[in-house]
């Protein structure tokens, strides 16, 4: 890696570096400053100004580099930039680059913190190379997303997108199929529900193991503490009614211990012993608005309980004391949207079920919630004047919406003519957790 020698030129009026040829990284080969080489540079870079070979890349990797752009509800934070405290929407502005001719953009990649913005990856795919880290599911016996579903009629199936897991099929009618968190839900009432089938040697035995239960959920159904018949809603169960009334359930509550009213996460775990060990958090989460809701179970004898709202831990439960497995015997099918017993259906519109047979850690939970909740666009521009000040649009919104499963995020690009390059990048979120990025690399070529 070299650098070539010439003076950096700030410009007071647009208050935007311009970058020369000192700030640019050219590629030599060793493979030191990784994103994408220049197209028509064979991978190895320029080799500078002087000798007539014009730079076919930009980058912006380290602190002083994006210190040298703008800043609006945004920030630097060592190699990265993400949001201001507080703030919900922001947009960070590159420094301008002199490319020392008229270029096109032809690829843009940039290295987000997590996915944002994409679905979960079907198939049992496992996420790598972002920031602070993906979500794994190749272990998952459970991905219900619901975005290519039709019709939820009685007896319709509804594709579990995990390879070797069993399909759901959906339990009588009123079902609908609005719009959920991501694409499609499963617009969920007390006369329907999506179940499927235990046997005997289905990975829902879940026996002494580990698991984690997540899932979107959005509803205003009360949760009164009146159990039964008006209680609990039970959002994820499994229920074996003879001989000894195993079941397993998490959902909303303001019964089983909750401190305070209105309705909470919390469940049960009720296993062969014929002993309930209730659980509850402390968020409410029956108040309209969409919530990630997750359950993770570590250890048996004793476990630990963890729930989770929007991405961070609500109330951890420790020393749960399950000396029993958790086994079903007969027709206990695991049921989204209620429970065996109808007194406890669930009313409201769920997405991305998932069910996995280990102990999800706390970021892949919180990547889980941050996907939909987080987002982060990014634009770019040429210009025909070195601050900008023709201020042409910026062009295509990009976005980490593709079926690849590995960071850095690469787009190809066509923009128009200009010597000047600059891009931006909006970041939203819907909570007090903020999206970031790192090292933008823009390829250019005449």
């Amino acid at each position: 890696m070299r650098h070539l020698w010439l003076v950096t030129v700030t410009l007071v009026a647009g208050c935007t570096a311009v970058a020369g040829l000192d700030e640019l990284l050219f590629e030599d080969g060793s493979g030191e400053g990784g994103g994408r080489s220049g197209p028509g540079d064979g991978g190895s870079g320029d080799t500078g100004g002087e000798s007539g070979v014009f730079p076919s890349r930009f980058e912006d990797r380290e602190e002083g580099d994006f210190s040298a752009g703008s800043t609006e509800g945004t920030r630097v934070d060592g190699d990265r930039v993400m949001l201001s405290e507080k703030a919900s929407t922001g947009v960070f502005r590159s420094r301008i680059f002199d490319a020392l001719r008229p270029v096109r953009v032809v690829g843009v990649s940039w290295l987000p913190a997590a996915p944002y913005g994409k679905p979960l990856p079907r198939q049992g795919g496992t996420e790598t190379g972002y920031l602070r880290g993906g979500n794994d599911l190749g272990d998952a016996i459970l991905l219900l997303d619901f975005d290519d579903l039709t019709q939820l009629d009685d007896g319709a199936m509804v594709n579990n997108h995990v390879p070797t897991g069993e399909d759901a099929v959906v339990v009588g009618t009123g079902g609908t199929l609005p719009a959920g968190k991501s694409g499609l839900g499963f617009g969920d009432v007390t006369s329907v529900k999506l179940e499927i089938q235990v046997g005997d040697t289905s990975p829902f035995q879940f026996g002494t193991s580990d698991f984690t239960w997540a899932y979107w959920f959005s509803s205003t159904q009360d949760c009164p503490s009146d159990n039964p018949p008006d209680g609990n809603r039970v959002h994820l169960g499994i229920e074996e009614l003879e001989p000894d009334f195993t079941h397993l359930w998490l959902g909303c509550t303001s019964a089983q211990g909750c401190v305070g009213l209105g309705g909470r996460l919390g469940g049960n775990l009720r296993t062969t012993d014929g002993e309930g060990r209730p659980y509850c958090g402390v968020s409410i989460i029956n108040d309209g608005v969409w919530h990630h809701l997750a359950l993770v179970k570590s250890g048996h004898a004793p476990a630990t309980l963890r729930l989770y709202v929007d991405g961070a831990l609500d109330i951890e439960v420790p020393d749960v004391q399950l000396p029993a497995p958790a086994t079903f015997a007969g027709e206990s099918p695991f049921i989204v949207g209620g429970f065996t017993n109808p007194a406890f259906q669930a009313e409201g519109i769920f997405d991305d079920v998932v069910v996995a047979p280990r102990a999800w850690t706390a970021v892949e939970v919180e990547s889980a919630y941050t996907r939909h909740a987080l987002g982060l666009t990014v634009r770019l521009r040429t210009c025909a004047e070195p601050d900008c000040s023709d201020d042409p649009p910026f062009g295509q919104a990009l976005q980490d919406d593709g079926p690849e499963l590995q960071a850095p995020i690469e787009r190809d690009v066509s923009s128009s003519l200009g010597r000047y390059v600059q891009y931006e990048v909006e970041l939203t979120t819907e909570g007090s957790l903020s999206p970031a990025f790192g090292h933008v690399v823009l390829d250019v070529t005449e």
